[in-house]
């Protein structure tokens, strides 16, 4: 989403009066050993690293956002965290990400980025005893339109 706050707005537009939004966004610091493997591999290739895709709006802002525009956001923040014991998985999910990454349309380069995934997850899990666990924290916004 490219402008949050226009979009919010359009959202608050097409909502009846009394009406509800219900948003979710995660932590800009959610699933730091995804975003922290993410990068060591654009690192490996050459590529740029990642920033957090969620920062425009996230927990840490999304909040103060839709009140500019709401006039009821009540803000549920729930904690958990990924939970893996296998590399498949994690380079799985990571893999689903490579056009969010910019990663050049290669099917022989991301081919390579898998494999390469694939034996550091396989490390990272054998340095944490077969258990990689990252941490998850998301917020669930609930907006009301005014009546009038």
């Amino acid at each position: 989403m490219k402008d949050v706050e226009k979009t919010i707005q359009g959202f608050h537009k097409v909502i009846r009066p009394g009406g509800t939004l219900l948003a979710t966004t995660n932590s800009s610091v959610t699933l730091p050993r995804i975003v922290e493997m993410c990068n060591r591999m654009l690192d490996a290739f050459d590529l740029p690293k990642t920033t957090s895709s969620v920062t425009p709006f996230c927990l840490e802002n999304g909040k103060e956002i839709l009140q500019s525009v709401f006039p009821t956001v009540e803000e549920t923040v729930i904690h958990n965290a990924l939970v893996f014991h296998h590399a498949t998985p994690i380079v799985n999910y990571i893999s689903s990400m490579f056009p969010s990454l910019n990663i050049p349309d290669n099917t022989y380069l991301h081919a390579e980025m898998k494999v390469w995934l694939k034996e550091e997850v396989e490390n990272e899990l054998s340095l944490h005893n077969g258990i990689w666990r990252d941490p998850k924290t998301l917020a669930i916004y609930r907006c009301q339109k005014e009546k009038s």
